[in-house]
């Protein structure tokens, strides 16, 4: 049985050093900024029709849509497109 410890702990001490290594370093006083995104929206939009990916091809290229994020382009009718969107966009 001892002789199953020490793989084990072997291991188990290069886990840890892995996840020390791995660490974020911050310097003393520097804060980490945070984003929130407390209020967005993530949407899955699926257009029917050739009309519908071209529409949102559009929206995705025009440069007034400013608090919608496309997280994939539209491609062909029934294939979903998932966008993000602005709190004071949302109703």
């Amino acid at each position: 049985m001892a002789s199953h410890v020490f793989p084990v702990l072997a291991f188990a001490s290069l886990f840890l050093a892995a996840a020390v290594l791995a660490a974020p370093v911050e310097e003393e006083g520097e804060a980490e900024e945070r984003t929130s995104f407390a209020g967005f929206r993530v949407l899955s939009l699926t257009p029917r029709s050739e009309e519908s990916v071209e529409l949102l091809r559009h929206m995705e290229e025009a440069p007034d849509t400013d608090g919608i994020d496309f997280w994939a382009s539209a491609v062909a009718p029934d294939v979903p497109v998932t966008i993000s969107v602005r709190p004071d966009l949302v109703r």
